[in-house]
């Protein structure tokens, strides 16, 4: 392996394997951004950027060389679907609501977001936006599975149906002279 930065590395795979590819960046772009004020979208390709260069990153720690011309291709279309435009567009809110009010309130000459004051506080920061996404990710599964009052209501009825069963097969083993309790030690007077 060269002893060049692999963001470098990665810099050169990708700009070696464009002029070739079918799909261009403004597929991605244009497929990603609805408008010319898109927020979401502009954070959604961001998103979709980071992606592909920790993909190509890890392909070539994994491989030992840079993904074929049509390794990336495969990468790009698998992106260009309706449902990573919307996991994107998703991620891109979270990302957007996480910085709800800093845009209007703070002074101009402070900056948006302070740069941590330690590669301790770096890593924490990475940590706790993970398990940030983790946890909006959780939630989006959760509101797209159904109301959760229907699931309590569902769980109930399963505790319910269960108990009945235990109870009757109790019930016919008590009936039929099996004393299920006669082993047990606890169970002697």
């Amino acid at each position: 392996m060269d002893d060049k930065p692999i963001e470098e590395m990665m810099a050169e795979t990708v700009a070696a394997a464009e002029p070739e590819m079918r799909f261009s960046r403004p597929d991605v772009f244009s497929h990603l951004i609805e408008g010319e004020n898109d927020l979401i979208g502009i954070v959604a390709y961001s998103i979709y950027k980071q992606e592909k260069r920790d993909w190509l990153m890890r392909w070539e720690a994994s491989h030992g060389e840079p993904p074929s011309v049509s390794e990336v291709e495969a990468f790009v279309l698998a992106n260009l679907t309706e449902g990573q435009k919307e996991r994107y567009r998703i991620a891109a809110q979270s990302v957007l609501d996480g910085y709800e009010g800093q845009f209007s309130a703070r002074p101009v000459d402070e900056p948006m977001v302070k740069p941590p004051a330690s590669p301790i506080e770096a890593g924490l920061a990475r940590r706790i936006e993970t398990a940030a996404d983790r946890v909006e990710h959780a939630a989006v599964k959760v509101r797209r599975a159904g109301w959760f009052g229907a699931q309590v209501v569902a769980g109930a009825i399963g505790a319910i149906a269960v108990a009945l069963i235990v109870g009757g097969v109790w019930y016919g083993l008590e009936a039929a002279g099996v004393d299920i309790l006669a082993g047990v030690p606890f169970a002697q007077p």
